[in-house]
């Protein structure tokens, strides 16, 4: 089995670059030219505000994004709803 192991340097200036700029891990690795699972396993215990499920999001966007959920499903079920009562005997 082949293992590859990377300059020290390299875990540092990710998890750096993931405090100080906020990062992704996408734009982790594109940037260090590493794959994604390799700067993943680096920094998965420093998360980032708003990034991923579980993240910090203002409270006023999590409302948007319900609403915006919620209307889309109505507007999904309310014609069904309809087909429904006048099928109806």
């Amino acid at each position: 089995m082949f293992v590859m192991t990377h300059p020290t340097y390299l875990r540092e200036k990710a998890r750096s670059m993931r405090i100080e700029r906020q990062l992704t891990i996408d734009e982790l690795a594109e940037r260090l030219a590493l794959s994604r699972s390799t700067i993943y396993y680096w920094v998965r215990d420093l998360p980032i505000p708003g990034s991923g499920s579980g993240g910090v999001f203002p409270e006023a966007t999590r409302r948007k994004g319900n609403r915006a959920m919620q209307r889309k499903y109505r507007l999904l079920r309310v014609p069904l709803h309809r087909r429904g009562i006048q099928a109806q005997p």
